[in-house]
């Protein structure tokens, strides 16, 4: 199957979600482990796979990703047809398709394993989570109108439907140490604004998904249930989610390959560099 000219093409469009808008591509020869040390802000800006450094690769990703996102329109903005439209089954097939127009092959004792980038399960981690962040970015965009927020202003940890969950006692363990309010009982509610939802995860972000392999989403909490745990008073203004849409950042880089470094610093022009440390205010 070959691919569309229409996704191999790095145009800029624009998906469903803010969040995909601030993203470029970050070619990467680093591990999961390694991009997990980036700094959440940089992560956020940065389309990129581990030990992926194919730009052509990613701009297929990119491009994919933001029509799952807005399954209707091409990334040109031009409308599908509904026969037409992304989903899952038809991004891994293209996905597929595209390493082998690209001729990429595994390392020998990786194939069919998390490293091989054609497997199920790599194929997987590469659309689900960037699909779930943008998702759930909007969300939390969204709850933060005033109005909605006034009426909703917590969130609830869902129990996982994972088939093989991690029990709460690790979850409670987690909440606990990220300074989230009891949890009360078996119920994990804290506001929206509570910054311990950023330290909940390990990427840095205030909504799901919380760790790799996390199967638990959120769910809105209305102000009686938040009320009645403590979390806020009666008429006390609800503060929405920082979402770091406008936070300064300081960042320490890695030490990576040229391209990675090029990459990284092309996405904050008017931010200085100096001593290893990205500071944009």
């Amino acid at each position: 199957m070959s691919i569309p000219s229409i996704l191999l093409d790095p145009v800029t469009f624009e998906t469903a979600l803010q969040d995909r808008s601030l993203r470029g591509h970050l070619p990467t020869s680093l591990s999961s482990d390694e991009l997990m040390a980036l700094d959440p802000l940089i992560r956020k800006r940065g389309v990129f796979s581990a030990r992926v450094e194919d730009a052509r690769h990613l701009t297929v990703l990119d491009n994919i990703i933001g029509m799952m996102l807005d399954p209707e329109h091409n990334p040109d903005g031009t409308p599908r047809e509904p026969g037409q439209y992304m989903t899952e089954a038809r991004a891994r097939m293209l996905l597929r398709a595209n390493l082998e127009q690209l001729g990429w092959t595994p390392a020998e004792g990786t194939e069919g394993g998390i490293k091989d980038l054609r497997s199920e399960a790599r194929i997987r981690v590469q659309l689900d989570y960037p699909v779930s962040f943008a998702r759930n970015f909007g969300h939390s965009k969204q709850m933060n109108d005033p109005a909605i927020l006034d009426e909703f202003p917590g969130q609830r940890l869902l129990p996982s439907y994972a088939e093989e969950p991690r029990g709460d006692g690790w979850w409670s363990e987690r909440w606990k140490a990220a300074g989230l309010p009891g949890p009360f009982g078996s119920d994990f509610v804290a506001l929206r604004s509570d910054p311990g939802w950023a330290r909940l995860s390990i990427f840095g972000y205030p909504y799901p998904p919380f760790a790799w392999g996390s199967k638990r989403e959120v769910e809105d909490v209305d102000r009686e249930t938040c009320e009645a745990y403590g979390i806020i008073s009666p008429n006390e203004h609800a503060a929405p989610m920082d979402l770091g849409e406008n936070n300064p950042l300081v960042a320490s880089l890695p030490d990576g390959s040229p391209d990675l470094m090029a990459a990284i610093l092309a996405q904050f022009p008017e931010a200085s560099f100096e001593g290893g440390v990205l500071t944009q205010l």
